[in-house]
């Protein structure tokens, strides 16, 4: 799976959708404070939120406050058009581009065929709560609304998203390495091996800590 385009609207300094094709390098240019960063943690935002949308409550628990917390419609609305008319959501498009053997895949998954494209779009309003849907028209449309999780599950399992900003303070280095980390450290908890080695330290300290609880 690979990210085909990304578009954003009503995200902080852009007011206008803004929609940008990937390759296998792509290179934003533009003079200064002309929103190529903006763009840039747009895409962020909306890569996180498919991830925290595929996970249930337990699982979301385990990601930091930061890391669930990524929009916040105060913040990240542009401010020009809060008091204005204007409809009051940010939008993300994605598409990704899927081979053969995942569209099989997510047929046997979601039960929809799809064509070389996994289009999704993500309508964030006010109340900060995300509407995430994959944009296909015909039939089983309705019903493919009730499984967006099963489709952002789908997603995360193919493809992850790591954004690096070029200039950043000492606390944003220490929150990226250690969200890098919890994001590989949560691939761990599949492995058989490293479910069996907690097991093994369950056990060894629970005689210590039960002898501490009596003195």
């Amino acid at each position: 799976m690979k990210l085909h385009t990304f578009s954003v609207s009503k995200y902080r300094s852009i007011a206008t959708a803004h929609k940008i094709q990937f390759s296998g390098v792509t290179v934003l240019i533009g003079k200064n404070n002309e929103g190529k960063s903006n763009f840039l943690k747009a895409l962020q935002v909306a890569m996180q939120l498919i991830r925290l949308h595929a996970l249930d409550d337990t699982d979301r628990r385990r990601f930091s406050t930061s890391e669930r917390l990524v929009y916040n419609w105060l913040r990240d609305f542009p401010i020009q058009l809060q008091d204005t008319r204007a409809k009051k959501d940010t939008v993300f498009k994605l598409e990704f581009v899927i081979d053969d053997e995942e569209r099989k895949e997510f047929k046997r998954l979601i039960g929809s065929t799809l064509n070389e494209m996994l289009p999704l779009e993500i309508i964030i309003s006010k109340e900060n709560e995300p509407k995430i849907r994959l944009l296909k028209t015909g039939k089983g449309t309705k019903s493919l609304a009730n499984k967006s999780k099963l489709i952002a599950k789908f997603i995360v399992d193919k493809i992850y998203f790591n954004y690096i900003p070029a200039i950043r303070t000492e606390s944003e280095s220490i929150e990226l390495v250690s969200e890098m980390v919890s994001h590989e450290l949560r691939v761990l908890e599949a492995d058989p091996n490293y479910k069996q080695a907690l097991a093994t330290i369950s056990s060894l300290q629970k005689p210590v800590l039960l002898n501490c609880i009596q003195i």
